[in-house]
């Protein structure tokens, strides 16, 4: 007979697994559902403290997190005090930057378990869809296919980095879902429905106009190829993959994005071709030649947040510092001049990297910067003693170098959105590594 304890971890452990499922399918349709989610999830991991707590103790991601809060505030305190009319800023600050490592309970609830890293997979993909059909005005269709912009109810940078995201996770796993298919009508039936979710988010990327998307895309696109020729002998090649249904469903992927890029290719090389007159004057190297047009005011943005980095390199200027905002009257004060005419009306630097030196200094830097190698180095590990499959692990690097080629050009590191995507991406990358034993270690 079960005990009364053991009863107890198990329905624990439904409660938990209900609260991650739920997380995943709200994360992009309804955040409030998704917030209590999450809070329960963190709730029950606390009352299970005695599993909990071994794992906490030897976790390098568990304790590097622990170190960054308190640094974090450490320099929240210190930033208000030094500039008060920010305290409320600073303070406001300190929970988005806290949730970007609470992809640790996920990774918890997760277990290492492939059906519930499968699950999760499908559920944010499916609540995201729910999300744009809801949000989205549909009369307009005829005017976005003729090239209008649309952003579905999200930024267009946002709900274009989410796309990019799961149509890399189809490219990435389309071989494994056909090869798993029973019978010729199922894997016909995958076949089908990859290629309508596909088309469905190219769409997507499309419409909302971001160029920065747009060249990710390519970028994870080649990375996709790149990885696919050196990861022969993964555990997916070895299988005789049915090619009579994955090569045409291939060709055809192939052929969506090129109809997809022929349909909207006039929005797209308009938008491209309009930076094209700056790029003479970027190559002269001389700030003073840069036109503050649209990608030339972000280079202004990372010269000056250079400078603001060297004003106060080792502890920033705190985690609610708005560089475009009372930054620039901290260091022009009432003058005024065509830098501050045009950089005032940005929120931010347009650099991830440079957000995070303004705003922690180098010390901050190396505590995310330990985060991120602990998490890749689990991966690579994972990977050498057979636990993560081939097409998993392409999966998350392309992953993985997409948001950091991304992270060059914009910054959305506060944004609910990307938080609940570092949330959930971290939560399946990082989960074998939470729950493996010492010895494996």
């Amino acid at each position: 007979m079960h005990s009364r304890s053991d009863r107890w971890n198990e329905i624990r452990d439904g409660i938990g697994l209900g609260a991650l499922l739920v997380f995943a399918f709200f994360a992009w349709l309804g955040t409030g559902v998704a917030h209590a989610a999450l809070l329960l999830m963190i709730v029950l991991i606390v009352t299970d403290y005695r599993a909990a707590w071994p794992l906490v103790c030897r976790d390098p991601v568990t304790r590097t997190f622990l170190l960054f809060l308190g640094y974090l505030l450490i320099c929240a305190s210190r930033a208000a005090q030094q500039w008060p009319e920010t305290a409320h800023a600073q303070w406001a600050a300190v929970w988005p930057w806290i949730s970007l490592w609470l992809f640790i309970p996920l990774a918890w609830w997760l277990k290492g378990r492939w059906n519930r890293i499968g699950a999760i997979m499908v559920l944010a993909p499916l609540g995201l869809m729910g999300g744009i059909f809801r949000r989205s005005d549909w009369s307009g269709l005829p005017q976005w296919l003729a090239g209008e912009r649309y952003e579905f109810g999200y930024t267009a940078l946002g709900i274009s980095l989410l796309s990019l995201v799961i149509v890399i996770g189809l490219l990435a796993f389309l071989p494994r879902l056909v090869s798993l298919a029973q019978g010729l009508s199922a894997r016909l039936s995958i076949a089908l429905t990859f290629l309508v979710v596909l088309s469905f988010f190219l769409f997507i990327l499309m419409v909302a106009q971001s160029r920065g998307a747009w060249f990710s895309l390519i970028v994870a696109l080649l990375l996709l190829a790149g990885f696919a020729g050196l990861q022969r002998r993964g555990t997916i090649s070895r299988r005789a993959l049915p090619a009579v249904v994955l090569v045409p469903t291939l060709t055809a992927a192939a052929i969506v994005v090129i109809a997809a890029a022929t349909r909207f290719g006039g929005p797209i090389m308009e938008r491209v071709r309009s930076e094209e007159e700056v790029i003479p004057d970027v190559l002269t190297l001389d700030e003073a030649q840069v036109p503050y047009s649209p990608w030339g005011a972000r280079i202004h943005l990372a010269l000056w947040g250079l400078r603001l980095f060297a004003r106060h390199p080792w502890l920033g200027f705190g985690p609610g510092a708005d560089a475009p905002g009372h930054l620039l009257k901290l260091e022009f004060g009432p003058q005024q001049s065509g830098f501050l005419t045009v950089i005032e009306h940005f929120s931010h630097l347009h650099n991830a990297y440079l957000e995070i030196l303004v705003r922690f200094g180098l010390l901050g830097s190396m505590l995310f910067a330990a985060g991120f190698f602990f998490v890749v180095r689990g991966i690579i590990a994972n990977r050498r003693c057979g636990m993560l499959p081939a097409d998993f692990c392409t999966f998350g690097w392309v992953v993985l170098l997409t948001i950091l080629v991304f992270g060059c050009y914009e910054f959305r590191l506060l944004h609910t959105d990307f938080r609940f995507l570092t949330m959930l991406l971290g939560g399946i990358f990082y989960t074998h590594t939470l729950h493996r034993r010492p010895d494996e270690n």
